[in-house]
């Protein structure tokens, strides 16, 4: 490839970029990789909303949280509260679903994508669940699958997480990117996803601030060096830093730059 192309196609990667503002986050192995956080807030209404990158769709019958609440039989002692996550489809594609659970560990809420479980690898996704304490629901880049919530949301001694295994198997934790995780103790509208959608990175500040718990950008670190160790900071000014966990092969866990940014990178 001539030099003249080769800056021909890394300028326009960096326009591309630019112009969705997805420019880093943190990459997780799938193995033993996760961001651990506190038990910060309680909440029986929420919106959750992140950014995902799938490297890996999860084993049939099982399934790799993007963030929860849960870790009853996970990495950390807890119960289970909520969890949001991608389920296995086939072997080529994910679901999305979002669980929650009562002080009596009753379910009350399941609502998932599973009957249409378009969620493909090497994809990026605006994800978010929601729920009010009557209505549930996910939605994918804006589409939405509606569900119930049918009772309170457990208040019980648990941390929020990223990418954990949220069981003791170890085939469940994330694998790939994950960018932007916001986290709302109010049931954002329809209007104010689609904000978050557009307007990728920074944008949570500026949607229900006041409402906003906790806010990860993901992006503090040095692009290509290990997160293992690092502060993820949170910007939503409550404090509510996270930590990168990366396990024993201490080789996975780390700062990225965009997949897309990445290929380009790799043709040069």
């Amino acid at each position: 490839m001539g030099l003249l192309m080769k800056r021909l196609l890394l300028s326009l990667s960096i326009v591309l970029l630019t112009a969705t503002s997805c420019l880093a986050g943190i990459d997780f192995d799938g193995t033993d990789d996760y961001v651990n956080g506190a038990d910060s807030f309680y909440s029986n209404t929420l919106t959750i909303s992140a950014w995902i990158f799938i490297e890996a769709v999860p084993t049939s019958g099982s399934e790799k949280p993007i963030v929860h609440k849960r870790n009853s039989s996970g990495v950390t002692a807890g119960v289970n509260e909520w969890d949001f996550n991608i389920g296995y489809g086939s072997a080529t594609n994910s679901f999305l679903a979002f669980f929650a659970w009562s002080s009596s560990a009753a379910t009350i809420i399941n609502v998932n994508t599973s009957a249409n479980p378009t969620l493909l690898k090497n994809t990026w996704y605006h994800v978010v669940a929601r729920c009010d304490g009557t209505d549930a629901d996910v939605l994918i880049d804006g589409i939405e699958t509606d569900g119930a919530q049918t009772g309170t949301i457990r208040n019980a001694v648990s941390l929020i997480q990223i990418g954990s295994m949220n069981s003791s198997n170890t085939n469940r934790y994330f694998n790939g990117l994950i960018t932007e995780v916001a986290i709302w103790n109010v049931y954002l509208t329809d209007d104010e996803i689609g904000q978050l959608k557009k307007h990728i990175r920074g944008k949570p500040l500026q949607v229900r601030s006041g409402n906003l718990k906790i806010y990860l950008p993901m992006n503090d670190g040095t692009v290509g060096t290990s997160a293992d160790g690092d502060t993820v900071a949170d910007k939503s000014g409550n404090g509510q830093n996270g930590t990168g966990v990366d396990g024993a092969n201490n080789t996975g866990l780390s700062w990225t730059l965009d997949s897309f940014l990445r290929r380009i990178v790799n043709i040069l």
